[in-house]
């Protein structure tokens, strides 16, 4: 098969963080996720190169232009300058605040076709409430997929997937 070309956009709220702010850690969806209680706060960090070490650990590129690495609160960075569409949207925001901004900020660019992956949409109830609210609000009536984690042992699914249907048929 010929190489991917596609450009890769990450958006991290890791480097450079210190973890979930305060504000997030006291919102009413955002209560009941790992890393809001001491002395848990300050996990969800990462210095770039092992950030980067990740990257490459699932074969993507490394380096710009092809990587594109957005950095900050998804409220505030996201969408970037230069942002197209999207054929995949993964999201990994655990709370609702920050599941809803991505949703809100980037979904509209998913093409028809596209997939959208949220990570921990079984594992946190403020992640799984953002996303049923923007789907209803939106009318997004395409199946969603669930995911187990088979090594975890879980007996609920972890994440969901869906895929963006045309204007006018299953969004």
């Amino acid at each position: 098969p010929a190489p991917n070309t596609q450009d890769v956009w990450l958006g991290t709220t890791r480097i450079p963080a210190s973890g979930l702010p305060k504000a997030l850690c006291r919102a009413k969806q955002g209560a009941d996720v790992v890393g809001c209680g001491n002395p848990r706060r300050g996990l969800f960090k990462a210095n770039e190169s092992t950030f980067l070490s990740n990257v490459a650990h699932f074969g993507l590129p490394t380096t710009p232009p092809r990587l594109r690495i957005v950095k900050g609160w998804f409220h505030e960075s996201l969408p970037p300058a230069g942002m197209g569409n999207l054929s995949m949207l993964r999201l990994d925001g655990d709370l609702f605040v920050s599941t809803m901004a991505v949703l809100k900020r980037l979904y509209p660019r998913v093409s028809p076709g596209g997939i959208v992956f949220v990570d921990d949409m079984g594992s946190y109830a403020g992640c799984a409430a953002a996303v049923n609210s923007y789907r209803a609000a939106h009318n997004i009536s395409a199946p969603l997929h669930k995911l187990h984690e088979q090594h975890t042992g879980f007996r609920r699914f972890e994440a969901v997937f869906w895929v963006k249907g045309a204007v006018g048929g299953l969004r």
